[in-house]
């Protein structure tokens, strides 16, 4: 039909029609908070695939037995690259800056908001469990563990959550340089600390990286 349809119509077409203000669901509303913060304290934004190589695990020095292995592989991948769809954030962003300093770029602060991809079961019989994180990571002289904790305590400063903070078991961080964000009923909601020398030997960089990351969805 055209426009002129409507010169037919009788009566008032859109007499009892009302106006509707948009606004982003509450989900989304969080992360954008969540952004502002890390825009505000220097950090720029990251746009990555959801996807990337099966060598992620290995790189990240993860245990034979972490769930974080099962991962989904890709029937057709176009790269070897992008063959299985991610089950952490951490991969990415350290690309990012083993790239970035290869190009003389220094004094890095990014993030990313996206998803991560766990299945129940392989071979899938089902859609996996889709999880939205926000990881953060700084590579900048002088930078330490404690401005990083800054950080982390202004992104959950709006947040009703009650956490405690204990020593880290992220396989990619450091031991003694980390901390898990750990809430009321025991649940990890989040990490952060000084990643593993040996992680940043396996991406190419020389010099320090501090990572944080946190579960959105809790």
């Amino acid at each position: 039909h055209g426009y002129d349809v409507y010169n037919n119509v009788e009566g008032g077409l859109f007499e009892n029609a009302t106006t509707t203000a948009g606004e982003y669901e509450p989900r989304l509303v969080m992360e954008n908070g969540l952004k502002n913060i890390l825009v505000d304290s220097g950090f720029y934004e990251t746009l990555n695939y959801s996807l990337y190589s099966g060598s992620a695990c290995d790189k990240l020095l993860l245990k034979s037995d972490d769930v974080r292995r099962n991962v989904i592989k890709i029937a057709n991948p176009i790269s070897e690259d992008l063959s299985t769809a991610r089950t952490l954030m951490a991969h990415a962003l350290l690309l990012d800056i083993s790239y970035n300093l290869s190009v003389g770029n220094k004094d890095l602060r990014f993030f990313e908001v996206g998803k991560i991809y766990l299945p129940k079961s392989l071979p899938l019989k089902e859609l996996p469990v889709e999880n939205d994180r926000l990881s953060f990571a700084v590579c900048e002289n002088g930078y330490d563990f404690f401005k990083l904790k800054g950080v982390v305590e202004n992104l959950l400063v709006g947040s009703s959550l009650k956490y405690k903070l204990r020593r880290s078991q992220e396989p990619y961080l450091h031991t003694g340089v980390s901390a898990d964000i750990v809430a009321e009923d025991g649940t990890i909601v989040g990490w952060f600390g000084k990643i593993h020398k040996f992680v940043l030997k396996n991406y190419d960089i020389n010099q320090d990286v501090y990572y944080g990351e946190l579960d959105t969805d809790y």
